[in-house]
């Protein structure tokens, strides 16, 4: 359960007000510990998601038919984007435990 500040900074993007602010909430304010030998810059930090499994899902959701939207605007992919994977697979593992 612990994403980028990459993958979180692209999800915020994504995703409507009201689900942004759900997600911000569920995430730790400070990035995990990194190694003492670590080179890499903030973009590098990595953050606890701590969701139930209803916000999850609306989270998994909303990207989804973000991806929609951009597919029937020309723009889309041919197969889910990683980041909608990454949190498919959240959901995936919190409906497994």
């Amino acid at each position: 359960h612990v994403f980028s500040r990459w993958a979180l900074e692209q999800t915020h993007a994504r995703l409507p007000s009201s689900l942004s602010l759900l997600l911000r909430r569920g995430t730790a304010t400070k990035p995990l510990d990194k190694p003492a030998d670590h080179k890499g810059d903030s973009r590098t930090d990595m953050y606890e998601v701590k969701l139930g499994k209803s916000s999850q899902h609306e989270l998994v959701q909303a990207l989804t038919e973000h991806e929609c939207l951009r597919t029937t605007q020309g723009k889309g992919l041919d197969k889910p984007s990683p980041l909608l994977k990454a949190w498919q697979e959240l959901l995936d593992d919190t409906n497994s435990a």
